[in-house]
């Protein structure tokens, strides 16, 4: 990933996985896909070097592919994703200028960790309010990507 262009990193929990079709057999995208589809496209757009980060759900789907549109798409292997994107971003993704979190993928955590290890600029987008408001296990708690970012989010009110 080394082309001279501004590299940018896109995180999303199911990225083209080709695991949920809708019923005319299209793949069906949510809304943080969505997001980062759009995102990708703009970046691309503007001359960054993109790739979307995404767990591998179906060992058919590629590990790593090039889009129609000149995004590049990186599946980590679903069994070690943790461990997987650890070592994607101490080596190969380096040299990315900015970590982009479109919902709150199961590696976030990681993600701020190292992101801020490496003095990374992060965009963390949340897509539904469930994903930072949910009642939360006693490890989710200690590594909740707000708290990582010294965050203190409570709702404005309740409906």
């Amino acid at each position: 990933m080394n082309t001279g262009k501004r590299q940018a990193l896109l995180f999303t929990s199911a990225f083209q996985s080709g695991i949920l079709v809708n019923k005319d057999g299209s793949p069906f995208k949510s809304g943080a896909e969505f997001h980062a589809e759009r995102h990708a496209e703009e970046l691309t757009r503007q001359g960054w070097e993109v790739t979307v980060v995404t767990p591998r759900f179906c060992k058919s789907m590629p590990s790593k592919q090039i889009t129609e549109r000149g995004y590049r798409v990186q599946r980590l292997n679903s069994h070690f994703h943790k461990l997987h994107l650890a070592w994607l971003l101490l080596t190969d993704y380096r040299q990315a200028e900015i970590y982009h979190v479109v919902g709150e993928p199961a590696y976030t955590s990681i993600l701020v960790m190292i992101g801020k290890l490496l003095g990374k600029p992060l965009i963390l987008e949340v897509t539904m309010e469930g994903a930072i408001f949910a009642p939360l296990r006693w490890s989710e708690r200690i590594l909740h990507p707000g708290r990582l970012l010294g965050l203190n989010l409570q709702r404005r009110c309740d409906r």
